[in-house]
């Protein structure tokens, strides 16, 4: 597989550079390249020449960086872009290169600042031109789980794009692919205010519904519903816990691309997993396929 790692000289890049590393572990033909990208807002009222300088120690400084660090001579190229909008620039270049952009996050594992994914890659999640892999920043090789690829679905459309990007990543790192499913809630039905073997029987039709609905979906479409584990819970944590429990590699949901309007509404799974998974998250765009 083909990977651009968004490096900078941040903590966060000691992450990506991390992932990198593990990557080609796992999968000897991996193909890299490392892009970071200056703003013309950091290079505003300087002169060509103080540019072309700046870009020179910027790709100095970063191949330093790179070959401290465990990725050293595994990236087949080094890139320093000037845009706008760093978001664009790293999903315009991940689209152009046909590769799955891997960006570090803020917060470590088992942080629980405020601040956890940062601007630039709440960003990148919205505009997800290609697959993107978020690495906490503290993520190590010694951090990625043993067990399988898990792929969080559900009965639309993102999941099919989902689907297929686990199961090529899976082949790459040599796992399985796994499926879950969280099944939706049902306290707005009014189950709380029920009587308990009401409420057990509510919950029950709810969840065989739910799975029927799924299983249909999925094998029209030519998928084995059998692959899945049903879960309940809130979204995130549920898949968050079955991640753990399966130990998975790397967890892989599919994007609704909701505007920042949408967003307000009602929450982006694949940015909140990214958020809070201490384990490697992979967001993919609903037309990959």
């Amino acid at each position: 597989m083909k990977w651009l790692a968004a490096t900078n000289l941040c903590p966060e890049s000691r992450g990506v550079l991390e992932l990198v590393a593990w990557l080609h572990g796992q999968d000897g033909e991996s193909e890299s390249t490392a892009v970071s990208v200056a703003t013309d807002r950091d290079l505003f009222g300087v002169t060509d020449a103080t540019r072309t300088q700046i870009h020179e120690r910027l790709g100095v400084a970063l191949a330093e960086s790179i070959k401290a660090s465990p990725a050293q001579g595994l990236f087949g190229g080094q890139a320093v872009l000037t845009e706008t909008s760093v978001a664009r620039a790293l999903a315009n270049e991940a689209l152009r290169r046909h590769s799955v952009l891997i960006v570090g996050r803020r917060a470590e594992r088992e942080s629980r600042r405020l601040v956890r994914l940062g601007a630039v890659v709440r960003r990148v999640l919205r505009q997800l031109a290609t697959p993107v892999m978020v690495a906490p920043a503290d993520w190590r090789a010694e951090h990625a789980g043993l067990g399988p690829v898990l792929v969080a679905i559900d009965p639309t459309e993102p999941s099919l794009a989902a689907i297929a990007f686990g199961e090529r990543l899976a082949d790459a790192l040599g796992r399985r692919a796994e499926w879950v499913h969280v099944l939706p809630g049902v306290e707005e039905l009014g189950v709380p205010y029920l009587a308990s073997t009401q409420a057990r029987e509510r919950r029950r039709q709810f969840h065989e519904a739910a799975t029927r609905s799924l299983h249909e979906y999925l094998s029209g479409r030519g998928r084995s519903p059998e692959r899945v584990r049903l879960v309940t819970g809130p979204p995130v944590e549920a898949i968050v816990e079955t991640a753990d429990e399966v130990d998975a590699a790397v967890i892989v949901t599919g994007s609704r691309r909701l505007s920042a309007g949408e967003r307000l509404l009602s929450a982006s799974t694949g940015s909140e997993l990214a958020s809070v998974s201490p384990r490697i998250v992979a967001i993919v765009p609903p037309d990959l396929l």
